[in-house]
């Protein structure tokens, strides 16, 4: 490797000169002689640089007359571009008065023969003159309506109304206590009530809010016979609003509760079972029983406009109860031995029906949710198999 590079060092150092050739000089100094020259403008640049200054003129000229709203109204003609229409509307104002003047005519008072004699001679004003200038006027047909236009023409004219020479007619005075007084009682105005179509009776109790929420609580049996009472429930809840007041709900719960019953019943869930023999007499049972609650109803709301509503509702329900143990007791009385065994109780194939009643309260809150709490009466129908029960729930919904 070092020999190749000493090799090629040596070579470097030791090439010929390239050989002189002449055109290759004489070609590079022409091109350097006519780089070196300066170029003389054609003549033709001077005939056209006259041209274009006066062209640019004319344009700057041009525009400035265009800025001119005079001057494009005027350049309209000319370009076609754009006209421009003014219309003048005048308008007439016509303003008619018409003056009325009546006289009270009434038979002079003579104060003395000197001062009558003295109107006579000044033709000053008399009931009698009145008199004859009317009777003369009907008869020659004098008093007209053209002597009024004329004697209006003369005051538009003139621009000034002299009361003095419209024509008047000797009218009495009017005394206005002969005429019949109008009672001031005035008639109510009839209004007409419109039937409503069933149409538009329908359409008033459209669905206009949906609730959609989740309630829980405590719950007991209250029926008579029972006693150490214990229970929850938890479900949810659709309410549908047909007007501010005005709710239709629909809920399904869950329900547990826990008591003990001192007499065995059906209604109550604890079904008869015979004792071991018959020194042995029923004590108590103690149970705890599931169900499934499916309701709906009405429900009114007070104070709909405001943010805390009291409310009232009732409605109905079916109840599906599922298995569950009952532990009965019995006791011998003359021996004191208790007897005590488990039974399970299977769901039964129909459902119990219930009557519902509920009373509570709402409060809104931001955004569409709300919160509530209410009293909750389920009241068996038609000797059901679940208990009366009373609870109390609350819960969170979001209106849409």
């Amino acid at each position: 490797m070092k020999d190749f590079l000493k090799k090629l060092k040596e070579r470097l150092e030791n090439r010929p000169a390239p050989p002189f050739e002449e055109a290759d000089w004489l070609a590079l100094e022409r091109r350097l002689d006519a780089a070196s020259q300066t170029k003389k403008r054609p003549a033709a640049a001077w005939f056209f640089l006259p041209l274009f200054l006066a062209s640019l003129g004319g344009n700057v000229f041009l525009f400035q007359k265009l800025k001119n709203p005079a001057a494009k109204t005027a350049s309209a003609d000319l370009s076609a571009s754009h006209d421009t229409i003014y219309i003048y509307t005048s308008r007439i104002e016509q303003r008619t008065d018409t003056i009325f003047k009546t006289r009270v005519v009434q038979q002079p008072v003579f104060l003395s023969q000197n001062f009558a004699a003295a109107d006579l001679k000044t033709d000053s004003f008399s009931f009698q003159k009145n008199q004859n200038a009317a009777a003369a006027d009907l008869k020659t047909g004098g008093f007209s309506f053209q002597k009024n236009q004329n004697t209006a023409a003369t005051d538009l004219k003139t621009d000034k109304i002299d009361f003095e020479k419209i024509p008047t007619l000797p009218l009495a005075p009017l005394i206005l206590d002969d005429f019949p007084k109008i009672s001031g009682t005035a008639t109510p105005p009839y209004h007409f009530k419109k039937r409503r179509s069933f149409q538009q009776t329908v359409y008033a109790f459209r669905p206009k809010s949906v609730r959609f929420g989740a309630a829980g609580g405590w719950t007991i049996p209250i029926s008579s016979g029972v006693e150490n009472r214990n229970g929850y429930s938890l479900g949810g809840e659709m309410q549908v609003g047909f007007s501010p007041s005005l709710r239709f709900w629909a809920d399904a719960n869950y329900f547990q509760w826990q008591f003990v019953a001192d007499r065995m019943d059906e209604t109550l869930g604890i079904p008869k079972v015979a004792p071991p023999s018959d020194d042995f007499q029923f004590k108590k049972a103690d149970a705890v029983q599931p169900s499934l609650h499916f309701s709906m109803g009405l429900e009114y709301v007070f104070r709909a406009e405001k943010s805390f509503r009291p409310f009232l509702g009732i409605g109905l329900g079916a109840a599906k109860r599922f298995s569950y143990n009952v532990d009965y007791e019995f006791l011998d009385p003359a021996t004191g031995i208790e007897w005590n065994f488990d039974q399970t109780v299977g769901s039964p194939a129909t459902l119990s029906n219930f009557f519902v009643g509920r009373a509570g309260a709402v409060r809104s809150l931001p955004r569409g949710w709300e919160i509530s709490a209410r009293f909750d009466f389920r009241q068996p129908l038609g000797g059901g198999q679940i208990p009366a029960v009373f609870g109390v729930q609350t819960g969170v919904f979001k209106k849409f």
